[in-house]
């Protein structure tokens, strides 16, 4: 038997138009979905979160307990950046125990932790205080080709997480860069040391081979894998479920979905997609991906930086920069956060002409340990400007929660205000504000300025 994960709300959306479908939208499908029979559905976390305050005007804890009232059937599923929860940054104990929490109070179902360097210290806080809510906690592994990055460094992370008791395993490919004969190699060991505890597999078709190492994943006993429907699948999203269920037939292998209702959901998420402008490039085989292993969400960032600064032109010298950061920097796998701090920083080595003129400030962070310790070695170059750093930079600065109840001030309403607020406070703010508007029909601002309403 084999089970299937949905992406469409969470990382399939998210790969292909930015995560910007509303919960108005959401909500019609998901009780279509429910129906289908799914292992679990990825509806929330990674960047979803910070668009909901951003861009779409929406509370994203209200779209959690909205999104598991849709589906009363299926366990959501969220990505958790271990202690970085959902920003950029490392939190103290304290916030991410309140996160974790909220999250498992507000519905959630399955956490999905990761680290970007697969540090599993990154990541064992995170997991116990999941596994203290008595939710399914998964330890998630992220894939990626280096020097220092062969099979044994990913058999190794699994030991670590077995041993932290996780309720089963994931093997992520972020780029979607992986090769078949790799999958297999590598699941199967994965699968071996995982003895009981279920694995699970998740790639991107950006250079699609996604499909085949999906094949090979469950030829070597992976027990799920992640898909999502056609409309919000292929390019740097996830393989259609569609597909993948039909390349069944006439294999030892089954499934148990309700494909009427996966027609039904196809429908109307293709419907979705026709309202919204989608680049049809996003569409295509990157080839290049193989080589400077970037996924597609962080080249878009990239696009968007270099245009801000009027250098549009020198794109293809930062793609060239990347490659050589990474190895600078030992080697971390290109997620977030680690993929912001690698692409910023061959921007700065591009506009500044030379390289580490400028270190952008999380480099600083990461040259001191504050994300972890890389599978690789740090470039001397970089270790020799470490003198000009204070180590008191490392410490992951406490949060002073009474403080920041006090700075929303009478614009909060529940804790989970509080932490919307501590990971994202500029868009949190912003969203509050709208949201009194809406609620009272009275802009704050306006009052605060002494500009009256008629009566």
């Amino acid at each position: 038997m084999v089970n299937f994960t949905e992406t469409t709300f969470r990382d399939g959306q998210q790969s292909l138009i930015a995560a910007r479908l509303k919960l108005e939208e959401i909500l019609p499908v998901a009780e279509v979905m429910d129906k289908i029979g799914f292992k679990s559905m990825e509806v929330w976390g990674g960047a979803t979160f910070d668009v909901c305050l951003r861009y779409l005007d929406e509370d994203p804890w209200e779209r959690l307990r909205k999104i598991k009232q849709a589906l009363p059937n299926t366990p959501t599923q969220m990505l958790l950046r271990g202690r970085n929860l959902l920003g950029y940054k490392p939190y103290p104990t304290e916030v991410v125990k309140m996160f974790i929490e909220k999250s498992a109070e507000n519905g959630m179902d399955i956490f999905r932790i990761f680290d970007a360097l697969n540090d599993v210290g990154n990541m064992e806080e995170s997991i116990e205080i999941a596994k203290g809510t008595g939710k399914h906690v998964q330890g998630a592994i992220l894939y990626t080709k280096s020097p220092v990055h062969d099979i044994n460094h990913y058999v190794k992370t699994c030991r670590r997480l077995l041993e932290l008791e996780v309720d089963s395993i994931a093997l992520k490919d972020p780029s979607g860069i992986m090769h078949p004969s790799d999958a297999g190699k590598i699941l199967a060991e994965l699968v071996k040391m995982a003895g009981k505890t279920p694995v699970q597999f998740h790639a991107h078709c950006t250079s699609y081979m996604a499909a085949m190492c999906y094949q090979k994943a469950i030829e070597v006993g992976v027990e799920t894998i992640d898909c999502a429907i056609a409309p919000f699948a292929g390019g740097p999203s996830q393989p259609p479920l569609e597909a993948m269920v039909e390349s069944l037939k006439g294999t030892d292998y089954s499934h148990r979905l309700n494909m009427d209702a996966v027609r039904e959901a196809n429908v109307m998420l293709t419907e979705l997609k026709r309202k919204r402008t989608i680049n049809i490039d996003r569409y295509q085989m990157d080839a290049s991906v193989l080589e400077h292993q970037i996924p597609g969400g962080m080249i878009s960032n990239l696009v968007y930086q270099l245009e801000s600064m009027g250098m549009a032109d020198r794109f293809d010298e930062v793609m060239k920069e990347v490659p050589a950061v990474r190895k600078d920097l030992g080697y971390p796998v290109l997620a977030t956060p680690t993929s912001q701090i690698v692409g910023s920083q061959a921007v700065l080595n591009v506009i500044n002409n030379e390289r580490y003129k400028v270190l952008f400030k999380e480099v600083k962070n990461y040259l001191l340990g504050l994300y972890g310790k890389p599978e690789g070695e740090i470039s001397k170059e970089l270790l020799e400007k470490m003198d000009a750093f204070d180590s008191k930079d490392i410490e992951i600065k406490e949060i002073d929660i009474k403080a920041k109840k006090r700075e929303i001030g009478n614009l909060y309403e529940c804790e989970e205000d509080l932490l919307s607020y501590i990971i994202y406070p500029e868009q949190s703010l912003k969203y509050f504000k709208y949201r009194n508007t809406e609620k009272y029909k009275v802009d704050l601002d306006m009052v605060k300025d002494g500009i009256g309403y008629p009566l």
